[in-house]
């Protein structure tokens, strides 16, 4: 115990050291149960009104209970062994060493016991160095000890208390001087933080991470590249988002155990949005309270009541750093809460919330994010296996239908778990089972956790999300907006919600498309999951399998996924019949008649059509059609009449869809909206040629038209986009990609016809002689691949300087890139299998 002023009063004998001694094995049964966090040991008279009484207070107002003097022990207990009950409980020891400290028997006595109780010990060296405390020749106490020996007085004890200094002494603390801390209240502060950092370690064990921590390690690596922890005048704050089951909580459970013992106090919020659904908030906000300032509350009457003491208790401790993590949000609310987002923490602390939707940390204010990504392969492959096989790889014989699984998993850890653990101790024939099995449905448990999201969003978010998974899945994004605007729907802002909440993504498909190229994207089992929602409905309105058109009811329908497969009269035949709401095809409108009298059909696409199928049938509705697909049929003609062509036509992919596209062709003038256009055809089958310099006409007048593909057609002769007498030009060309036309000699491109053209690719032209290129300023790409009879590539060189990129190869015949070396921006340049010396010529110019 430490000596204070009125101590010596106390009846404990002539020999604290003794006394203490003495009573330990005789006395301890008597002892008060009561434990004490902190024991402060230190010399009265030096700082008992000061810096002991500061650090007394500082620690009981944070609701730990410290032991500094006699004044602790309850009635009828003895001293002695209250002392050594104080020491032996407490979780960290101070030990204050003053000008006078080695005065103490009591002092030393005790610091004999704290340094045997293997306990933390926090030294504040006040007033004296460690060396004080190390060197006993002259200076430091060795004056005290002096005293002692001429006495006569603990001489059997001296060298033990010597040698207890010593050992304190190099023990790393706080050393106080006026130019390391300007008053006591500083140093008090610093203490303090290290007393809690000591005591965070003992309340609270480390979380359970996961069972099989597969790449985990990486996954911190790469979270602290992405965030670059570095001290901020604000609290930093951290959200990790990402779809359900993909690991958010793995990972913000191993930060926690990592970082915890950097903060003077932390505290891990589980399942936030759980808790919310059941007003269960003022619980977690009391959990806050006990975990960062060891106060505890009743249950709060309101969530008001709950924020006021946060933000009272929270206030109190601004010296303090936090580490806090929520887990799982999903509302702006459960933050506010809980305070983690106000500027009333310290500015060390941090915070870090997981969440299924990035617009809630927008909103709250949180601009750090770090987005989980699915599981590699490889990581993938070794979680499975952990799971079904307790080690990182295969057992023999089962390799193929791991990867099989692990390919089902699509790199989503939770089904990883899930399926490794389903087929655990199983014989081949019940793993082949479980895998047809998965492949058509998805386990109830994966499924109702990736539902929470689905289930989070309203009425139009919903309708939206089950259109993609039935039918926009690698389809234009600007296509699938029209649809739903069409329909009334706040599409933009339904579709940002599907991203911030990780349902979707959008990804562009290439260098080939410029613009317009952002299309759509969602996990498998995501995708699964939609369709089985569209299937579960009482009225299916959305048919995305073939085999769903053999059951069609006169029940409405928005959207129907019409591929044909072989049987497609009658499955147009069913369609005709049957009375619907028909908004999505691949037939997509919105009529509340019967389908042949929509006007509102958007969207067509036709494949694998049978030989009866002649043109498209007259009874579909293309008055208002704006996009046109037709894949694998022997149409001898498009349209049965002129009087159903689909004159807003925007886009329009002809791929293998005729007999013989010559008389096509001469129709295209009429399609003056048209932005895409594909064709390729079978230019074996193909009996009648199209005269190049006739069909360059054609495209001419499409004024609108921004990307032209054509492939495996007979044009012969040349293809030459210019401007002939008054036809209008083709202005908004951007993108031309031609191949496997055998029978074109020449291409030429007129920067006048094509001011905006950007990227040219030619392909597979094997009676390609010259091409001409534009002379315009935005070309960046050319890609001239397989023209084996290409001799010249001309075109005014000064004016294509914007080029970025040229790939040129398998061009044997080819002599010469003029120009080259005039490319100020080229970036990309691939050159193979020219001419001789082509190659070198370029790179010497280049130089």
């Amino acid at each position: 115990m430490a000596e204070s002023s009125s101590s010596r009063h106390v009846n404990v004998g002539h020999d604290p050291f003794t006394a203490i001694e003495s009573h330990l094995e005789r006395e301890t049964a008597f002892v008060s149960p009561r434990l004490y966090d902190v024991f402060i040991n230190h010399r009265g008279p030096d700082v008992k009104e000061t810096l002991a009484l500061l650090l007394y207070k500082s620690v009981k107002d944070l609701g730990f209970r410290p032991f500094l003097d006699y004044q602790e022990i309850e009635l009828g207990d003895s001293l002695p062994s209250s002392v050594k009950h104080a020491i032996c409980s407490s979780l960290v020891h101070i030990a204050i060493f003053s000008e006078t400290y080695a005065d103490s028997p009591w002092c030393l006595a005790e610091l004999t016991l704290m340094l045997k109780s293997k306990a933390k010990i926090i030294p504040v060296f006040y007033d004296v160095t460690p060396s004080h405390l190390r060197h006993m020749k002259e200076g430091g106490y060795v004056d005290s000890f002096v005293k002692y020996e001429e006495k006569g007085r603990y001489l059997t004890e001296l060298q033990e208390w010597k040698a207890s200094l010593k050992a304190a002494s190099f023990i790393s603390g706080c050393q106080f001087t006026k130019h390391n801390y300007q008053n006591d209240d500083m140093l008090c502060e610093e203490v303090v933080r290290a007393v809690l950092k000591e005591l965070q370690k003992h309340k609270t064990k480390s979380l359970v991470v996961a069972k099989n921590p597969v790449g985990l390690d990486e996954l911190v690596k790469e979270y602290e590249r992405h965030c670059k922890m570095k001290m901020e005048e604000k609290v930093q704050r951290v959200g990790i988002f990402g779809m359900g089951g993909v690991g958010k909580t793995t990972l913000a459970k191993e930060l926690f155990n990592l970082k915890r013992s950097e903060y003077d106090g932390s505290c891990f919020l589980f399942d936030v949005r759980e808790a919310s659904l059941k007003t269960e908030l003022t619980s977690l906000q009391n959990k806050l309270l006990k975990d960062l300032v060891n106060e505890e509350h009743e249950k709060f009457q309101s969530i008001e009541e709950g924020k006021r003491h946060l933000k009272e208790y929270l206030e109190r401790s601004r010296s303090l750093r936090f580490l806090i993590v929520v887990d799982d949000i999903d509302e702006v609310n459960q933050l506010d809460a809980l305070l983690v987002t106000k500027d009333i923490l310290n500015s060390a602390s941090l915070v870090i919330v997981t969440t299924r939707d990035k617009s809630v940390l927008v909103r709250s204010g949180i601009t750090l994010h770090f987005e989980m990504k699915e599981m590699g392969p490889d990581h993938g492959r070794q979680l499975f296996c952990w799971n079904a096989f307790c080690r990182p790889d295969p057992a023999s014989g089962y390799e193929e239908l791991v990867e099989s699984f692990v390919e089902e998993c699509k790199g989503l850890p939770l089904a990883l778990e899930v399926l490794g653990g389903h087929v655990f101790g199983s014989i081949k024939h019940r793993w082949q089972l479980e895998l047809e099995k998965v492949r058509k449905t998805l386990p109830g448990n994966i499924k109702q956790r990736l539902k929470i999201s689905f289930d989070s969003l309203d009425r139009e978010e919903k309708e939206v999300f089950l259109d993609i998974a039935c039918f926009f899945i690698g389809k234009r994004k600007d296509m699938a907006m029209k649809i739903w605007n069409r329909s009334g729907w706040s599409a933009e802002h339904a579709l940002e919600t599907l991203k911030d909440k990780c349902l979707v993504v959008e990804f562009k498909v290439g260098s080939i498309w410029k613009k317009g190229n952002v299309s759509l994207r969602m996990h498998d089992h995501l995708r699964d999951l939609g369709r089985e929602l569209a299937d579960e409905l009482s009225h299916p309105r959305r048919l995305w399998h073939p085999q769903q058109l053999q059951s069609l009811k006169s029940n409405g329908f928005r959207n129907i996924l019409a591929q044909t497969n072989g049987h497609s009269v009658r499955c147009l035949n069913s369609i005709k019949e049957k009375s619907m709401k028909c908004r999505i095809k691949y037939f997509l409108g919105n009529s509340d008649g019967r389908f042949e009298t929509s006007t509102a059909l958007l969207w067509l696409q036709l494949s694998y059509l049978s030989n009866k199928f002649t043109s498209i049938p007259s009874w579909i509705p293309l008055q208002n059609l704006e996009c046109l697909k037709i894949m694998d049929g022997n149409l001898e003609r498009l349209l049965e009449n002129n009087a159903q062509a689909p004159f807003q036509l925007k886009e329009l992919f002809l791929e293998r869809a005729f007999c013989d596209p010559a008389d096509f062709t001469k129709s295209l003038g009429m399609y003056n909206y048209l932005e895409i256009l594909v064709l390729s055809g079978r230019s074996s089958f193909s009996p009648t040629l199209i005269d190049g310099r006739s069909f360059s006409q054609s495209l001419g007048n499409l004024a609108n038209l921004r990307r032209l593909v054509l492939r495996s057609l007979n044009i012969t002769g040349e293809v030459v986009l210019h401007s002939t007498g008054m036809a209008p030009r083709a202005s908004s060309l951007q993108t031309i990609c031609m191949g496997e036309l055998d029978l074109v000699s020449k291409v030429s491109i007129s920067g006048v016809q094509c001011p905006s053209i950007e990227f040219i690719r030619l392909e597979s032209m094997y009676n390609l002689i010259k091409l001409n290129l534009p002379k315009v300023a935005t070309l960046n790409s050319l890609v001239v691949v397989k023209c084996s009879r290409l001799e010249k590539i001309s075109g005014n060189f000064d004016l294509l300087q914007t080029l970025e990129r040229i790939s040129v190869y398998e061009c044997p015949q080819l002599q010469k890139i003029p120009g080259i070396e005039k490319m100020q921006r080229l970036k990309y340049l691939e050159l193979s299998a020219l001419g001789q010396g082509v190659t070198r010529n370029c790179i010497q110019r280049m130089q």
